[in-house]
Order: C-alpha cells, then structure tokens, then sequence
C-alpha cells in the first residue's frame, strides 16, 4: 500500500508510517478495518478494501496461483476455514477471479452530498439525481442499451487513451509503482443508430480486439 500521511487508529489497530509499505495478514486486516480518523469515514473504508482486493489479485496472478491446481486447491482450503463458499465456487470460478487483476473490473463509489445525524442516527445525505447519473454513466441507460447496433462499416481500431491517476493535490500520492498508472483503449462510439437492418454474411476477418481496463493496485489506497 501507499499512504500520504501516517496512520494510528486505536479502534482498528491501523498504525503505518506514511509511504509504500507491504503489509503482513495482521496489518492487512487492521488496513481494511479503518474508519475512524479518515476523512469521509466508512466511504474511504471502502476505498481501502477495494484497493486490497486489487492487490492480492495482482500478487495471486504475479505468482501464478490462478493457473497452479495445487496453489488454488490450497487457497480454497485456507478460505473455507473462515468462509462459507456458496455452491459452485470451484477451481474453475477461482481462475476466472484472476481476470481481476487483467483489469477487467472498476471500483466505483456513489456520490454522497453531506453527512447527516437524524434522531441519533448517523446518515448520508444523497441527491437523487446525481446517483441516477452515476449509475448510468458506470452501466448506460436503458434506453442506450435497447438501441439497435449500428451496422459496423470497418473493422479499423480505435484509438488508444491513457487512463492515469489523479494528481496529488486531490489527496492522491505524488508517485506511486508504474503500475498505478494504466492503459485503456475505449471503445469505438457511432451517431444516432440505424434502424435494424439484416445482419451481414459471417467474414473470415479478425474481430476488433475488446477495450481493456486497468484497476489501480495498492497505491489507490492512498486516503490520507
């Protein structure tokens, strides 16, 4: 992980010194345990458990875990022992779990406008509005979704954007391992769609290879 400022926290047992760090199972549970002392509280909790979950995906794929019967045979073993697995949760879901860490998922927080204490009750104070937006710039409408595709007219590639992580000043590390920094390649976006129209005869040229995501490791921890 990557801490701005150092940590202590009674409460959880968080204590680190600012700067990279990697931690042991005890830290590690204290790190994704820490609420109090941060500044948007459970929110940046959450932030933190999914820059976890991030990187023990990174470090299971780096050592080959997800392709290794024996290691995920072990790996199982070791989460039943405090875990329920549902049904099905086999081998097979566990290698898939390694495409994680090809980037093929993004961590996304919804908005919230204040915070709020009510007859006693702490609460988020949210804009409807604003969570609607969220949800449809993260997934799309559903009015987007029941278009007909556009008939496509070639198979050129789009262009490629770099995706990199916001500056310091946004409470973000100044540096961080290059592998904070990722590459995605958007997906081609058309006009107005056309009617439907009769799908073209099956050709024997390649598809357009599909737009990849990269998810930021440990360092997207860096809160405080």
């Amino acid at each position: 992980m990557c801490l701005n400022h150092a940590v202590s926290d009674s409460y959880s047992g968080a204590d680190f010194p600012a700067g990279l760090q990697r931690l042991d199972a005890a830290q590690a549970l204290a790190f994704v345990r820490q609420r109090h002392g941060l500044d948007n509280g459970d929110l940046d909790r959450t932030h933190r458990q999914q820059a976890f979950l991030s990187s023990v995906m990174h470090d299971l794929q780096d050592s080959g875990t997800f392709t290794n019967l024996d290691r995920l045979d072990s790996l199982m073993a070791v989460a039943r022992k405090d875990v329920v697995l549902s049904a099905g949760w086999d081998q097979d879901l566990f290698r898939r779990m390694g495409e994680l860490a090809g980037g093929n998922v993004e961590f996304r927080t919804l908005p919230v406008v204040r915070y709020d204490n009510i007859d006693g009750q702490d609460v988020n104070i949210i804009d409807p509005a604003a969570i609607k937006a969220e949800v449809a710039a993260a997934i799309g409408t559903g009015a987007r979704r029941r278009q007909p595709r556009p008939r496509p007219r070639s198979r050129t590639r789009p262009p490629s954007s770099t995706w990199s992580m916001p500056a310091a000043s946004a409470g973000w590390p100044a540096r961080c391992p290059a592998r904070c920094e990722s590459t995605a390649t958007p997906p081609a976006r058309s006009g107005t769609a056309k009617p439907a129209t009769p799908r073209p005869a099956p050709s024997n040229t390649a598809p357009a290879p599909k737009p990849t995501r990269r998810i930021w490791p440990a360092c997207s921890a860096s809160i405080r």
